[in-house]
């Protein structure tokens, strides 16, 4: 599991580039670049933001109970939905980690 709380940060690291100090600024931008499109590559965007949706999914009850303990009243169906959101997240995960591992790099 990762950091947050799912299993969306994945094993495959890039190999980052280091440009050497004191080269000029035009190598330097194309290590930037080079290094950028390895994060891509790793889909490392997507799966923080999934990541971090997973997290607050999870997080939701709790973020619901907090503000009723704060004396916040709103709609008791809040709650039923956060548990079917919770439920349907449940359902679609595993699809997504497997598409994610099908456009991984070997």
């Amino acid at each position: 599991m990762n950091r947050r709380s799912g299993s969306f940060e994945s094993d495959y690291r890039p190999e980052r580039v280091n440009a050497p100090s004191g080269g000029d600024e035009e190598f330097q931008a194309e290590v930037s670049r080079f290094n950028d499109l390895q994060d891509k590559l790793a889909l490392a965007g997507i799966r923080s933001e999934l990541a971090d949706l997973e997290a607050t999914v999870a997080n939701l009850p709790a973020a619901i109970q907090t503000l009723r303990d704060r004396g916040y009243v709103f709609k008791s169906y809040l709650a039923k939905k956060s548990e079917t959101l919770a439920a349907q997240w449940a359902d679609l995960r595993p699809r997504l980690e497997a598409a994610l591992q099908t456009q991984q790099p070997a």
